[in-house]
C-alpha cells in the first residue's frame, strides 16, 4: 500500500544537562500520539554525524499512558528524523519559501538513508531537504519518502511532508520531571 500522510510534528530544544542538550518530539500517530524526549551531547547535534549512535537516555509517552524509559533506542520516529549523514548527497537548486520567518532563499539537497529498527522493520529513505541558516535546527523544510520493509517483503511506502510552521524560545517540555 502507499500513502501521504500530512500530520503536524512538533520538534523543540527544551533544555540542557551540561554540554548535553533535551529534544523532545511530538508525533501523531494512528493509534496514539507519541511525545518522545532524548538527551544527546551537543557534539552531535549537527551535520555529518549519526546522534541515535550517542543517545544519552530518553523517554516515550504514548497517549494517556505513563513516561517510560527508552528501553530501546532505535526508535522509528527517532531514525526518521535523525538519520545521520545521507548517502547519494546531491545539491538541489535553491527556492524561495514562505515561512513563520518570512520568505527564505532556501538551498536544497536530496539524499538516501537506510535504517533497521530492532523489531526487524527497515526503511529506505529519501530526503528532499530546503535549509536556512535562521531556521531552528537549519531546516525550513523536509520532505521524506520511505519504504517499510520486513524479511524483503515490502510493507509500506509513506511520504512524509515536514515544514517549519513556529518559532519561539524559552520551548518547555510535556514531560518536564523526566530527566
Amino acid at each position: 500500500k502507499e500513502s501521504t500522510r500530512t500530520e503536524t510534528v512538533v520538534m523543540r530544544s527544551v533544555g540542557r544537562v551540561g554540554d548535553a542538550r533535551w529534544l523532545e518530539f511530538k508525533v501523531p500517530a494512528e493509534d496514539s500520539t507519541q511525545t518522545i524526549k532524548v538527551l544527546f551531547p551537543e557534539r552531535v547535534l549537527k551535520e555529518g554525524e549519526s546522534p541515535m549512535d550517542h543517545v544519552v537516555r530518553g523517554w516515550r509517552k504514548s497517549g494517556d499512558e505513563a513516561p517510560v524509559a527508552l528501553s530501546r533506542v532505535r526508535d522509528f520516529w527517532l531514525l526518521i528524523f535523525l538519520a545521520g549523514p545521507l548517502a547519494d548527497v546531491k545539491k538541489l537548486e535553491s527556492e524561495e519559501i514562505d515561512s513563520p520567518l518570512g520568505k527564505l532563499k532556501c538551498d536544497g539537497l536530496t539524499g538516501r538513508a537506510h535504517v533497521r529498527e530492532d523489531d526487524g522493520y527497515e526503511e529506505d529513505l529519501i530526503y528532499h531537504i530546503r535549509r536556512h541558516k535562521d531556521a531552528p535546527f537549519g531546516v525550513v523544510s523536509c520532505r521524506i519518502e520511505c519504504q517499510v520493509s520486513k524479511d524483503g517483503k515490502l510493507h509500506d511506502r509513506v511520504i512524509y511532508e515536514l515544514k517549519l510552521t513556529g518559532v519561539g524560545k524559552n520551548a518547555e517540555s510535556e514531560l518536564r520531571e523526566y530527566q
